[in-house]
């Protein structure tokens, strides 16, 4: 009397092993199952009445059966007292309700084990040995090249005309380049030897007819099956796995897309309708699913909808949570109100359709290996089968489970050369027993696979043609035997339907399941990690690496080209020439540092050649913390003086570091060139209209100049030679540190080529870290971008007016003339990036994934508004700094000083310039924060961030002396200082400024030192090489060592032992300052 007695008994076993008595066996035997149906016949069934109630010996009084009598008809007060007293009793039966015997419930394992319906007329399963592949091309072959098909599918309820006489059906396929295919299905034609039609449609015939799903997916995603649906009348095909997260809706119909819907964070990756084509739900990479409703009637059909309207059909009902990695299967029963989702760790979860209730989770028994698993919808183990094979597809009919499988072997002709031999099969095993009953055999992947009606078996393949399975044995029996079906191989999970019993096909033999993600540094916004991937299989044509995160940010990696992103969270990096191949057993170390607001906890997963190696943080370790936290206060800052005079030659170190800004000159150079071993370069740089570029300074151990770092750099440079003018005179050093400035300043002059126009970037970033040789190699004109009033760039033309400014002060004594120039530019370029505002890394797209702005403007407006104040007195510009301090904040207190944020040198600057109680404060604030509370490293250095950490700490000692200058903490400050570039001149032990002291680096990440004299051919293998830098790159400023003081000298760690023009800027100033101090002692 109950429906769910009979369809899901299973419900009925004690799992939470409550003591129920000994009786609970009598409704879980097979005696109750096998006779449940002569029960079902006697009380509602065909035993009721008539002669099959007496032969049953039927003992139930007809006045027991539901509205049989009635009962306020009887007048006889005592025939209707009995009547109703029997009832109370007895209680009441039903109304018959079935006429013909109810069929015997089978018990699980028996041999029958599918209900019986009527029907089909082929049946592929009824006689497996006489089934045979036949060819359907999808595609011409004269006209157009084959394209695998990935998605077939023929919709449920499609309409049909009366005039027809052959019933065709509507034949859908998707192909891997987004084609769709529009065909016609006939199941079985009695004229033809085939049993079967397929015709092409004919707006196929040419490319320019084609319906293409005309959007980007995912660089790294398998176009498959599973990211597509037809709906059930033909109208739309629903798509995922396109790059914005986004489920589209196209139009059959129409022929276009009428709807682009994002509720996912991150890529879909599964779709899947049910049986009513009402509910569709979505998979994603964010972990998480999406029950759509899909409304029906006109107000979905397809010529009824316009572009306002398009979404109004399908609308998000529910989101179901519970996963910890990427959703890969997908399966939804409304009849029973059960979605089932799969994801790659192998779990199994069921939510409720309506309301997205948690049910149950599966997961999985097996860690290793393939295998497949039997489960009752209820989540009761069944059975289990090892498989020795990777499946690529997997359906399920009645009793049998269909598998995918393509091998790939190789084979020896006779020249000797090695060929590679595809063998596909298709697998037909028993659903109960998983044992293999029938192999079909291949010549082409497979790619998908596809039930008909019918049940004959498509199967869409890689040279684009279609091959039907099917057999010419006619049979009238239809066996509807329904359960979920969900397979994990990698990265694919493939279903069918969900009643009855779950079969899970579960590949756990990812190789890389050991990798790890290692946490070398952690600092306010951003963190540096390796990607630590074990190799067990050699890699000979390269390699992807995608990192995943769940809130943008920008990556800096080295050991990869960055191939692709998506919103600044998902990064696809490929190989570089050099390192391509990765040999067996290694430990493939992917060295990063994300910046911008991000932590290690936004880190969502990694895959590996497109296979997940990491999700979430369950492998994620940290290195030690600081041994020398924050807020200690070290003593030999207050007690007594710090000698200046030490053991250092300040002057040699000053000759040194601008030994290295001649040796990153780009351009023609001088002919009191210092450098042996560099030549003219870049003399092909130009702008868009032919404009002269030639000049600069090359960024780094690459070359592109990039302008905003470029002018940060020249700022400082000019800061240092007009506050020590004296250290660099006594130094023999003067005219050389005003050759470093101008050779930026000509340059700037060069590229501010109208008023509101300025050149910020010459060369592709990505292009040109693909290259490793010398700069005088480089034979291909490079690209160039500007910012204009349209697209403007207020930090770039702000900074470069700073720039300006300050050389000014420079040159103002020795050539007034090129002092007026700089100032004239310098006005221009403020007033350009005050009135036109805008972030320069919204403008120049390039530089973002090197040099984005994080901080915004305000931070330049203010400073260069300051450095025009300073210059030339007009109070205007003071108005100005007053202004961008209100409007942008600027009395915060910064924790660094560097090329995006100015903020404390404008504070210190605006300090020596008006004298101010509130400035001086502000300065104050800033130097005792990272003089006495910043973390330090166990030998004393401050440590404010791993990339580059000695530049950061050299920025600010610079600016603590300028502070001291003022007479703020004057000896504490000065203390600092010396100790801090101290160690990097070798108290720690070493020195980090190549070419001085002792143990100085000798393989700093720098190209062009890197290569041997020429012509010697320079190329990766110079990076790669253990030896020396054959050039010594003298007065190189290092990265610097991490928070415990480890460093080590290798080419390949960007992050310690990189050297860039910025690094030296504040290092070089600092020391003159050291020597300045030191000489008025």
């Amino acid at each position: 009397m109950i429906p769910e007695f009979f369809y899901l008994s299973e419900f009925l076993v004690n799992s939470n092993k409550f003591d129920l008595g000994k009786l609970q066996i009598t409704l879980e035997s097979d005696y109750v199952s096998a006779h449940l149906h002569e029960w079902i016949d006697l009380i509602f069934g065909y035993k009721q009445t008539g002669q099959a109630a007496i032969e049953a010996f039927n003992v139930f009084t007809y006045c027991l059966y539901q509205d049989a009598v009635d009962v306020d008809a009887i007048d006889d007060k005592v025939t209707r007292e009995a009547i109703e007293s029997m009832m109370q009793h007895f209680g009441q039966v039903p109304s018959q309700l079935l006429t013909e015997p109810h069929p015997q419930r089978q018990i699980l394992g028996q041999a029958a084990f599918g209900i019986e319906s009527q029907g089909r007329a082929f049946d592929i399963f009824q006689s497996l040995i006489h089934i045979r592949p036949y060819l359907a091309k999808t595609v011409l072959e004269n006209d157009i090249l084959y394209d695998p098909i990935t998605f077939i599918s023929i919709p449920k309820n499609q309409a049909r005309s009366f005039m027809q006489q052959v019933v065709l059906e509507k034949l859908f396929t998707v192909s891997i380049s987004g084609v769709v295919g529009n065909g016609a299905w006939q199941p079985h034609d009695k004229s033809l030897t085939n049993y079967f039609t397929s015709e092409q449609n004919r707006t196929l015939q040419t490319e320019r007819n084609q319906h293409i799903i005309a959007a980007l997916f995912f660089p790294s995603l398998e176009i498959n099956s599973r990211l597509f649906a037809v709906s059930h009348d033909a109208q739309f095909v629903f798509s995922g796995g396109h790059w914005d997260c986004s489920l589209r809706v196209y139009s059959l119909i129409k022929a276009k897309m009428i709807s682009s819907l994002i509720h996912h964070s991150d890529i879909i990756t599964c779709l899947t309708l049910d049986s009513t084509g009402s509910i569709l739900v979505t998979g994603s990479r964010d972990t998480t699913c999406v029950v759509w409703n899909i409304s029906s009637g006109d107000n979905r059909n397809s010529n009824n909808i316009n572009d306002q309207e398009s979404s109004s059909f399908i609308s998000p009902a529910v989101t179901l949570y519970g996963h910890t990695a990427d959703i890969t299967c997908l399966h939804v029963s409304t009849e029973l109100d059960l979605v089932a989702s799969g994801s790659l760790d192998g779990t199994c979860n069921m939510h409720t359709v309506e309301h997205g209730v948690y049910v149950r989770t599966l997961r999985p028994i097996e860690k290793d290996d393939t295998h497949l698993f039997l489960y009752s919808i209820n989540g009761g183990f069944i059975r289990k089968r090892k498989l020795d094979y990777h499946v690529i597809d997997m359906l399920l009919s009645e009793k049998h489970i269909v598998l995918a499988v393509n091998h790939v072997t190789s084979s020896q002709q006779a020249n000797k050369e090695s060929t590679s031999l595809v063998t596909a099969r298709i697998i037909i095993k028993d659903m109960f027993e998983m044992k293999t009953i029938q192999r079909i055999r291949l010549r082409t992947h497979i790619n998908c696979l596809y039930f008909t009606k019918d049940f004959s078996l498509l199967v869409g393949v890689k040279d684009g043609k279609l091959i039907v399975i099917t057999t010419d044995k006619k049979s009238s029996t239809k066996k509807a035997y329904k359960c979920l079906l969900y397979f994990h191989q990698q990265s694919f999970l493939k279903q069918m339907k969900v009643l009855k019993y779950i079969i899970i096909c579960l590949t756990l033999t990812i190789r890389l399941c050991h990798a790890r993600l290692r946490i070398e540094s952690e600092w306010s916004d951003g963190f540096e990690g390796t990607l630590e991937i074990p190799i067990k299989s050699e890699i000979n044509n390269g390699w992807k690496v995608e990192l995943r995160f769940d809130r943008p940010t920008m990556i800096d990696a080295w050991l990869g080209n960055l191939h692709s992103k998506i919103d600044n969270r998902i990064f696809l990096f490929i190989n570089k020439n050099w390192n391509a191949q990765l040999a067996l057993n290694s430990l493939f170390e992917f060295k990063f540092v994300a910046k911008g607001g991000i932590a290690p906890s936004n880190f969502v997963a990694a895959w590996f050649n497109e296979k997940p190696i990491l999700s979430g943080s369950s492998s994620i370790t940290h290195v030690p913390e600081l041994l020398n936290p924050t807020g200690n206060t070290t003593t030999w800052l207050h007690e007594g003086n710090v000698s200046t005079k030490g053991t250092y030659d300040y002057g040699v170190v000053l000759r040194s570091s601008l030994l290295f800004y001649e040796a990153q000159r780009a351009g023609k150079l001088p002919s009191n060139n210092r450098i042996s071993w560099r030549g003219d370069s870049m003399l092909m740089d130009k702008g868009n209209n032919g404009e002269d570029l030639t000049g600069g300074y090359f960024d780094a151990g690459d070359y592109v100049k990039f302008g905003f770092p470029m002018a940060g750099f020249t700022t400082v440079l000019a800061w240092g030679a007009i506050e020590y003018e004296d250290a660099y005179r006594q130094s023999g050093q003067l005219d050389y540190v005003r050759q470093a400035i101008r050779w930026a300043t000509d340059y700037f002059i060069k590229a501010h080529v109208s008023q509101y126009e300025f050149y910020g970037q010459v060369g592709d970033g990505h292009e040109d870290h693909a290259y490793w040789s010398r700069p005088e190699d480089w034979t291909k004109p490079r690209p160039a971008w500007k910012i204009t009033q349209q697209n403007p760039g207020s930090e770039l033309a702000a900074e470069t007016a700073a720039a300006l400014t300050a050389a000014s002060l420079v040159f103002r004594s020795v050539d007034s003339n090129y002092e007026s120039i700089l100032l004239g530019h310098a006005q221009q370029l403020y007033d350009f990036a005050n009135r036109y505002r805008g972030k320069y890394s919204d403008s120049i797209p390039n530089i973002s994934d090197f040099y984005h702005s994080w901080t915004g403007y305000g931070d330049e407006l203010g400073w260069s508004a300051a450095w025009l104040l300073r210059a030339t007195g007009d109070q205007r510009y003071q108005v100005d700094v007053d202004k961008h301090y209100i409007e942008f904040g600027l009395n915060r207190q910064p924790h660094e000083f560097s090329w995006d944020d100015k903020t404390a040198g404008l504070q210190i600057l605006m300090a020596k310039i008006t004298r101010k109680q509130s400035y001086r404060q502000q300065a104050e604030n800033f130097c005792n924060y990272v003089v006495r509370q910043a973390p330090k490293t166990p030998k004393g250095l401050v440590f404010l961030a791993p990339w580059g950490s000695l530049r950061h700490v050299s920025n600010v000692a610079f600016l603590c002396l300028q502070a001291a200058g003022i007479d703020i903490n004057r000896q504490e400050y000065l203390n600092f200082a010396t100790q801090q570039i101290n160690y990097i001149l070798g108290d720690s032990g070493r020195s980090y400024v190549v070419g001085f002291g002792n143990n100085y680096p000798q393989r700093p990440h720098h190209a062009s030192s890197s290569c041997p004299n020429r012509p010697t051919i320079c190329d990766w293998s110079a990076f790669s090489s253990p030896n020396p830098n054959p050039q010594l790159l003298t007065g190189a400023l290092v990265g610097g060592p991490d928070q415990n003081d480890y460093y080590e000298d290798r080419r390949d760690d960007y992050v310690k032992n990189e050297v860039t023009t910025d690094y030296n800027a504040g290092f070089q100033s600092a020391v003159a300052g050291l020597l300045h101090h030191q000489l008025k002692v």
